[in-house]
């Protein structure tokens, strides 16, 4: 019970015992709930409360900090094992496998994404020229021709090179 609970965004407070935001979505969402354990045989009960013995309001929303808090760096722990940048989700999903794209898809995520996953030495260079024609170049179609290009020439030096 105290996962579906967790789903809705409880959290306990003591045995049994657990405390939703007053909101109408929250009051909704447990009034599903409570029928579903009483159409199963078991018993539900509901209540609000503005005072809970024993707690401060501060130290009920300290919970619901902490409960979520504990949702979010359990999302990115998962979300870190399978980061990708764009440009690596695209040769995955076109099966493109042309000598020189590894290369750049690996400098694109390590500059994209931020985690040194490969180590490309070219990404801090390729990323401060980039961000040069971003700086200089104020309409978009300027910047894409541009940066197109230059993925051109690193594109033909990864391929003649096969690194």
């Amino acid at each position: 019970m105290g996962k579906r609970l967790a789903k809705l965004g409880a959290v306990a407070i003591k045995n049994s015992v657990y405390v939703l935001p007053d909101t109408e979505a929250s009051y909704e969402d447990l009034q599903w709930l409570a029928r579903g354990i009483v159409a199963d045989g078991g018993d539900a009960t509901m209540c609000r409360a503005s005072f809970v013995e024993g707690l401060r309001d501060e130290q009920i929303e300290a919970l619901f900090g902490a409960a979520r808090e504990a949702d979010f760096h359990a999302l990115a722990e998962d979300a870190r094992g399978v980061l990708a940048c764009t440009f690596e989700v695209l040769v995955d999903a076109f099966d493109l496998r042309e000598a020189g794209l590894s290369p750049i898809a690996e400098i694109v995520h390590d500059i994209d994404v931020k985690d040194g996953k490969f180590g490309r030495v070219e990404a801090a260079g390729i990323a401060t020229v980039l961000a040069g024609i971003a700086v200089s170049h104020g309409e978009d179609a300027d910047r894409i021709a541009l940066g197109s290009t230059f993925f051109d020439v690193l594109f033909e030096l990864f391929r003649r090179k096969r690194t």
